[in-house]
This record gives structure tokens, C-alpha cells and sequence, in this order.
């Protein structure tokens, strides 16, 4: 299925979209350096916000209401520029969904930069696999690979299978449909996070934060 139409089946869904504003001037300047005019422009406008997320950043100003149109053009423009989409790792009640480049973005560009090791900052569940009958050797996911993952061996490109996200931008890119995107040998096809509730429980009570957040008000509905 392709990806538009998973966004179109869970745009149906969702009650208010939200798309939080741009970043820092710093930020944008990183990605004018980094990037054509076109996708960094698209890069500023990334970060959509759904529910009562979206409610909590546009009764705070912190970014502006979208229609589900707007929201499908962002993914449609994002992909075109080859960023990663991120979404919450629940089975249900997405809230969230940002669209990343290895540039900027904390967690892929820190694994571009080999800063930190990918399963320590990222729930990696998917790997790339080439099929070399249909691969032509053009070297196009060479190019695209937000993380820096893939390099020319000879002929076909070779990919780094420690720091590959399966992000799927190289599949995106690939004239002839060799790359195939698989799920991790490693890796269950089950979440872990259950509903986006459980799923931040889990996380603060992993970072031991859970405890200390009680009580305080932390509405957003």
C-alpha cells in the first residue's frame, strides 16, 4: 500500500490536525547549507501534531491548525524530499508524526553522524534488502540515504545493516524497485507500546520520570 493512501486511511481518523511552526532561524540556516531551496523549505514545516496534541500547540501558539489536505501535501512534499516519516510506536492513537532529515533532526542526524549507536536512540524494525537481479548499480540510494548507510561495492550498493533505519527513502527513490524494505530477523511485527497512553507511561517509567510527574498538572485535553 502506499504511503499516501495509509495517511489518507488515518487522516479519517483524527479529529483536529495541527502543523507546529518552523524552527529556530539557526535551524533553518542548517538546512538552507544542507539542502536545495525547495527541500528546505519543505523541512521547516514537518512536525504534525494530531487530537488533542494538535489542541494543546494551537490554543498555545505553538503551531497552526491544518486541514487534512494540507496535512497529505506535507507528506506528499516531505517524501519528495526524501525525509523520514517518524509516528509513535503504539498500535493505536497516533499523535504525532514528523518528517526528518539527517541534518537537523536530533535522532537521525545523530546517527548520520555516527554519534550515538541506532538501537540506542531509535526502535529500528525494519532493515533494506537489494535485490540484485533488478538493481542496475545507478547509485541513486547512495545519494538519498538520510543516514549515510549505503555505499557503492563495485557494482551495487552495499548497505551498513548497523546503522540502516529502514526508513525507506531509498525505496522511495529507486527507478527499478530492487530495494526491498523487510522487517529485522531480530524483530517481532508486534508493538511494544500497545496505545499511545501505554506507550509514554512505558517510556517515562523507563526513564524514571513517572514518579516524579504525578500530580502535576499535565492536561492537554
Amino acid at each position: 500500500m502506499a504511503q499516501e493512501d495509509i495517511y489518507k486511511r488515518l487522516s479519517r481518523h483524527l479529529s483536529k490536525l495541527a502543523m507546529g511552526y518552523p524552527p529556530t532561524d539557526d535551524l533553518v540556516e542548517i538546512l538552507r547549507e544542507n539542502y536545495t531551496p525547495l527541500e528546505a523549505e519543505v523541512a521547516t514545516e514537518v512536525c504534525l501534531k494530531f487530537d488533542e496534541i494538535a489542541r494543546y500547540v494551537i490554543d498555545r501558539n505553538l503551531g497552526r491548525k491544518i486541514s487534512r489536505q494540507e496535512a497529505l501535501e506535507i507528506i506528499r512534499q516531505s517524501e519528495q524530499a526524501g525525509l523520514v516519516h517518524f509516528v509513535d510506536n503504539a498500535a493505536g492513537q497516533v499523535k504525532h508524526n514528523c518528517n526528518c532529515c539527517g541534518c537537523a533532526c536530533w535522532n537521525v542526524g545523530s546517527i548520520r553522524r555516527r554519534k550515538i549507536p541506532r538501537d540506542v536512540i531509535m526502535a529500528t524494525y525494519f532493515i533494506r534488502e537489494t535485490d540484485e537481479e533488478q538493481c542496475t548499480g545507478c547509485g541513486e540510494c547512495v545519494d538519498v540515504c538520510p543516514v549515510d548507510a549505503i555505499s557503492m561495492d563495485g557494482d551495487f550498493p552495499k548497505v551498513d545493516q548497523d546503522w540502516c533505519i529502514g526508513c525507506g527513502v531509498c525505496a522511495a527513490s529507486c527507478p527499478t524497485g530492487a530495494v526491498k524494505i523487510r522487517l529485522r530477523p531480530d524483530r517481532s511485527p508486534e508493538l511494544p507500546g500497545g496505545d499511545f497512553e501505554t506507550l509514554h507511561e512505558t517510556i517515562l517509567a523507563e526513564k524514571g520520570l513517572k514518579g516524579q510527574l504525578e500530580g502535576k498538572n499535565l492536561e492537554i485535553e
